[in-house]
């Protein structure tokens, strides 16, 4: 009698204790995106907030501190609320932090239990903050995969990438202006930033990688002249010929298009 008695009384302290200490929704700031910029001493975080009153809306709030779980302290003490990662969709880095390495303000998504390894990531060709101000990253996010003109990466991919066997990871570059467009795509290895492509370069990267899936091209041609494509599908092989002291590749890619429009429209078009 004295063991089941005990067994119930400390059922009852655990659902107290558990039912105290779980924030009400009302005290949690629900975060929609997370943009980090580093400073002379540590970084700078700014997040877009959803509203959890009934008129929604956001809010953005901003905090600095030595690393990235500090700063966000500093925004749940301007907010009087507890932040709330599970719904974050987006992650959008300085261009400080990739010149000077990514790892640092990079390891609080990896190691946290609420962060998403799909939230999408971004890096912004100055500041952080001035982009997450400015525009919606999600819809920028779905530009980009279906022009092919620069990257389309969430988390989990960022991580393998960086940490992965002979690879390479890739960033969108986002530019703060009125209408924010992607403007290239950054390569890092070793977790600092190695070269930025161009649009056109970066979809010459997806069609070598296989992974190009849309976008349009254009090629010149004897018959129909100026021809243009809508790219579906590709896949290639890439063949090392050469030597280490004389590195030699030949690449074979095979497109899958539509044709989308000719100049020569005296020549009948098939398939």
């Amino acid at each position: 009698m004295k063991k089941a008695l005990t067994s119930v009384l400390l059922s009852l302290i655990l659902t107290l204790t558990a039912s105290g200490c779980a924030p009400e929704l009302y005290e949690r700031l629900l975060i929609s995106a997370i943009g980090v910029d580093r400073t002379a001493t540590g970084c700078r975080v700014t997040v877009l907030a959803s509203e959890t009153t009934e008129d929604g809306g956001q809010s953005t709030f901003s905090g600095e501190g030595d690393t990235v779980p500090e700063a966000l302290s500093q925004i749940a003490l301007k907010s009087g609320r507890t932040p709330l990662y599970s719904h974050n969709a987006a992650i959008l880095f300085g261009m400080q932090c990739a010149e000077s390495g990514i790892a640092e303000q990079l390891d609080f998504f990896i190691r946290h239990y609420d962060s998403r390894p799909t939230a999408k990531v971004f890096l912004a060709e100055d500041t952080a903050e001035s982009v997450l101000l400015q525009t919606d990253l999600m819809q920028l996010s779905n530009g980009a995969k279906y022009s092919g003109a620069a990257a389309d990466v969430n988390l989990l991919q960022l991580v393998n990438g960086l940490y992965g066997v002979n690879t390479t990871a890739a960033l969108p570059v986002l530019r703060a202006d009125d209408l924010p467009t992607p403007v290239g795509t950054a390569l890092l290895q070793s977790n600092r930033l190695c070269a930025v492509l161009t649009p056109a370069e970066a979809q010459g990267l997806s069609a070598l990688q296989g992974t190009l899936s849309g976008g349009e091209f254009t090629i010149k041609d004897e018959a129909f002249g100026t021809v243009s494509l809508k790219a579906r599908s590709t896949n290639s092989n890439i063949i090392f010929t050469g030597t280490a002291e004389q590195p030699k590749f030949t690449a074979k890619i095979h497109v899958i298009a539509e044709v989308s429009a000719v100049t020569n429209t005296a020549k009948h078009v098939g398939n």
